[in-house]
């Protein structure tokens, strides 16, 4: 929305609000001759669109309105009247605290009011929102009050926040606000899982802790630096970036509380390691887990939300005893864990040490922990020694393998890959899943023929199975199986938000069977995301090159410098693109950091000699070499 008309609505009148609402309305549902007095949700307006105006109108009028509220208004006419008369009478109360000395980087959106039940907060996500709660909030009875959480996307930026939990310092004066002495469920899904942790653990310091927190479908994170979505340094600024810079400050903290975990059924494979996917390390209350049929990006949806509300409401209104304090051993781990995330290679073995010799009976995942920062030091030997007690101790041996297959993969561990390759042979798949990682093994040490049989016969077991359609489209990029490609991958972009891993090989298939123009329809999608992704911009710059669009090719290219500004191929690219536009002595300048950077490659491609020029290695020792 753009600033309102201050005269106009000085004067009383409505018409400035009602004219901004009507222009989201009609942006939402898709229809510019939507009127004034027409239903929003009736015309087919969504929840998402629902919570995003409710977080506009306060960050604009300063005027808050519960979802319940908006939605029984409904109309952008009633809604109008009701945020002026609601200013009128915020201008009017004396004594205001200026905002200034308020911490208003979050907000609380009560999306049903309910009655003396324990309230469920849902927390945000990536996008700092918690629109889901709408959704959700459909499928519980009237007396269940439901809030969601959402972060003042203008108000938070990464520069003045380290972690979830300065976040969640406002997010719990928040809900004490809204409800003063009354113990709630926290929930959240994906990253939200983290922010309710940490919102969790605030308010326990204040005296209210959680009586439940609930996870849809993620991880604790327990046995990996940084969540996989995580590796490297976000790229921008924005919420999406500034979030996830916060969660790899914000390692999961042991918490005196019960938690419900909502599980994928699509990964039964996973849970064979660790059922509870490490939850079990951080409530020490215990934790409850459920199998739902849906993947990660459908177990939020309304389908979904049918058989998730009746099993909260049980666990919600069930005997909730206080849970005990983590341990000290709990608290040493964890610690060990915030040093791994500090990058503190010493102190994270010293603690994982200390661990091991107060009691050698530790979870898998902290002596594996252990191997990954012993092999990382360089200390071989006792990484493998670390590594064997971890096997001991662990029920399936493949998510071991496919931890450590990049160790494996480095001249001189041909025994250990010998082993893995028993163990793949011998493993029989009894699910899409395990067909899923023993083709991801395959596909990470070059075996395409293993690899290629183990897809097909997950998927036909299960043809919708998301991560098994996602790798199979990766493998079909690979071997340059281009019409077949087309037909996997764009179903999947239908269907899902897989991003980068499908679209850039989707785009290559289109341009490499003469029909670039088809990768037109994604050119807005690519341009705006708020992380741009390099071969995401380099393949569409192709594209756009061969539809003769050189201007917008040149953008896109100018783009992908920006995110990574030493690929030789990006340079010549440029180049291409600038002869043809006539700028001839620019293209000349692209052409020449080319050329410097591939002279640059082959360089470091040449100190590599003997058996160390195996792939994997080849290309990390290039990188450590061009220093990129």
């Amino acid at each position: 929305m753009s600033e309102p008309d201050t005269t106009i609505l000085a004067s009383g009148t409505s018409e400035a609000i009602q004219e901004e609402l009507l222009s989201v309305f009609r942006n939402a549902i898709g229809r510019p001759d939507f009127k004034a007095d027409e239903g929003f949700l009736d015309a087919g307006g969504d929840s998402l669109t629902v919570i995003e105006t409710i977080l506009e109108i306060e960050q604009q009028y300063g005027v808050a309105l519960s979802a319940a509220e908006f939605m029984a208004l409904d109309t952008a006419e009633n809604l109008a009247r009701r945020i002026v008369s609601a200013m009128q009478e915020n201008d009017a109360e004396a004594g205001i605290a200026s905002a200034s000395d308020v911490d208003d980087r979050t907000m609380l959106s009560v999306v049903q009011e309910g009655e003396d039940a324990l309230p469920l907060v849902c927390a945000y996500g990536m996008n700092g929102e918690a629109a889901y709660a709408v959704t959700a909030a459909g499928f519980f009875p009237a007396k269940q009050p439901v809030a969601a959480l959402q972060v003042r996307t203008d108000k938070v930026t990464s520069d003045k926040m380290r972690s979830f939990r300065d976040l969640a310092k406002c997010d719990a004066e928040k809900i004490l606000q809204q409800y003063p002495d009354r113990r709630c469920v926290l929930l959240g899904h994906s990253l939200g899982a983290h922010v309710a942790l940490a919102v969790g653990h605030e308010l326990a310091q204040r005296g209210c802790p959680p009586a439940l927190i609930v996870v849809l479908d993620d991880e604790a994170d327990l046995d990996r630096r940084y969540f996989g979505a995580l590796q490297g340094t976000p790229r921008t600024n924005g919420i999406r970036g500034t979030l996830k810079a916060a969660l790899k400050c914000t390692p999961a903290q042991p918490i005196a509380s019960r938690l419900v975990y909502v599980r994928s059924a699509e990964n039964d494979a996973l849970y064979r390691s660790s059922p509870t996917c490490g939850w079990d390390e951080i409530a020490t209350g215990g934790v409850t887990c459920y199998d739902l049929p849906f993947h990660h990006f459908k177990i939020n949806r309304k389908h979904s939300w049918c058989q998730i509300a009746p099993l909260l409401l049980d666990e919600i209104n069930a005997p909730n005893p206080q849970a005990p304090m983590p341990d000290e051993a709990q608290i040493l781990r964890y610690t060990a864990r915030c040093a791994a995330r500090e990058g503190d290679l010493s102190k994270e073995i010293s603690l994982l040490t200390q661990a091991i010799g107060n009691d050698e009976d530790q979870p898998v995942w902290v002596y594996a922990n252990l191997a990954e920062a012993l092999f990382q030091k360089g200390d071989t030997a006792a990484a493998l020694a670390a590594l064997s007690q971890a096997r001991r101790r662990e029920t399936w041996q493949l998510s071991l393998d496919l931890r450590f297959l990049s160790e494996f993969q480095k001249p001189g561990r041909e025994a250990e890959r010998e082993d893995v390759l028993r163990r793949l042979a011998a493993l029989k798949a009894d699910h899409p899943s395990v067909h899923e990682q023993k083709a991801r093994a395959y596909f990470r040490l070059g075996l395409d023929q293993e690899c290629e049989r183990e897809l097909r016969a997950g998927l036909a077991m299960q043809p919708s199975h998301l991560q098994l359609s996602r790798l199979f489209a990766r493998y079909l990029y690979r071997i340059a199986a281009w019409p077949e490609l087309i037909a996997t991958a764009e179903p999947l972009l239908e269907e899902y938000p897989v991003g980068a891993l499908v679209l850039t090989p989707l785009i290559t298939a289109y341009i490499k069977t003469g029909s670039p123009e088809r990768a037109l329809r994604f050119r807005d999608e690519i341009m705006a995301r708020e992380e741009p992704d390099r071969d995401e911009l380099v393949v569409l710059g192709r594209a756009l090159f061969r539809c003769d669009r050189m201007s917008e090719a040149l953008d896109a290219v100018d783009m992908a410098l920006t995110v990574k500004a030493s690929h030789p191929n990006t340079h010549s690219l440029r180049s291409k693109c600038l002869k043809s536009l006539g700028r001839h002595s620019e293209a000349a300048a692209a052409r020449n950091v080319a050329n410097s950077l591939r002279r640059k490659k082959t360089k470091a491609r040449a100190a590599i000699v003997g058996p160390q020029r195996k792939k994997g290695y080849l290309a990390s020792t290039i990188r450590r070499l061009l220093g990129t």
